[in-house]
Formats: structure tokens, sequence, C-alpha cells
């Protein structure tokens, strides 16, 4: 072959190279156009136990109301106390039982008591929440005869107990700093250990 003829051939292979550089290569595993990749499988998510509402059967109490205790009730509060549909206690001191406020609902009843320079609530709820998976845990504290908690948060001392089927919570704060009542859990175990019982809807 002439140089010439070479000549051609060596440019032919050249032109052929460089028209290749300049083509994208096709990427591997190209979808279709308008064809997006799988979004990846999500991990799975844990779901928390729900919990079960669980209405408690009242067992009311088989001692007589404590008359003298509900006469000084204020007028509504005494009014309220047969339409609880759990068993009434209430501060048996009398500066608080004259200033106290019932709240009657359906599955619950609360008690609001402010004077001479302390306030008391208690709450009595027959309804609970219930995890299947977690055992019902036993209060450290004796409080009416019944396991209890016992807790301080912010000043505020609280006792929980339950009775007769029903979850009393009885909360005690005082308005001064430093005040004796509320510098242990004396006094608050004291106002439980007082608690009257004035009746409800079930009262014999």
């Amino acid at each position: 072959m002439g140089k010439l003829g070479s000549l051609g051939v060596l440019l032919a292979v050249v032109s052929a190279g460089v028209t290749g550089c300049n083509q994208e290569p096709t990427p591997p595993h190209a979808l279709p156009e308008g064809v997006s990749e799988p979004a990846p499988a999500a991990a799975p998510v844990e779901v928390a136990p729900q919990a079960r509402l669980v209405d408690h059967e009242v067992t009311w109490p088989s001692e007589t109301v404590a008359q003298k205790a509900l006469e000084a009730l204020p007028a509504a509060a005494r009014e309220a106390v047969p339409r609880s549909r759990v068993p009434v206690l209430v501060i048996a001191r009398p500066e608080l039982l004259a200033a106290t406020a019932l709240i009657v609902k359906p599955r619950w009843t609360a008690l609001h008591s402010r004077a001479d320079g302390v306030t008391v609530n208690l709450q009595a709820l027959r309804t609970a929440r219930r995890y299947d998976h977690i055992p019902p845990a036993r209060g450290t504290a004796r409080v009416r005869g019944k396991d209890a908690w016992i807790t301080q948060n912010e000043g505020i001392w609280s006792a929980a107990w339950e009775e007769g089927g029903v979850g009393y919570s009885l909360e005690v704060a005082c308005d001064a700093a430093g005040d004796a009542r509320c510098e242990s859990s004396h006094y608050t175990e004291t106002l439980a250990a007082e608690l009257a019982y004035v009746g409800g809807e079930g009262a014999r």
C-alpha cells in the first residue's frame, strides 16, 4: 500500500476514536424516560402498645355517711354529692370543709378547697388506663390502710391510692414558703387519714 493509502487508513481510525470519545456513555441499567427509581424500603416502625381504658366496679362503703361533715359543706357542694358515681371523701377540718367546691362527672369527682394558707385538691376516678404488658405497680407507702404513692413536686405533696375500686389522689400545697405543713409528707398523710365519707349515688 502506498504512503497515501496508509495515511488514509490512519486518519479513518483516529476519526472513529474521536467520534467515540465524544459520545455520552449509556448509564448501566438505564430506565425508560419518565420512570424513576423505586424508593428504598422504609425501616419498620415500632408501634407503642396502646392503653386500655378500664372502668372499675365500685365497692361502696358499708359505713354510714358522716352527717356532720356533709352538713358542714357549702350548699352547692352538698347538693352535688348524691350525683357522684364514686364515694365522696372530704377533708374533715372545719375551715377546709366550709370552703369546699365539688365537681361531679360521669367517671370522676373532684374536690377543691383553700383555707388557712393551704390549698387541697382531691380527685376520685373510677376509670384507669391499663397496659397489658405492664403489671400494676404497688405503692411503697401506706395511706388509709392501702398501698400508696407519696411524692413531692415543686412544693406540692401528693398521695395516691386505690380504695373500693376507686383511684384517689390528694394534693396539698402551702401558700407560704417554709410552711411547716409542707416541709414533709406528714400533714398530707394526716389529712388523708382524716377524710370523711359523705355519700354518693350508691350510698347505703
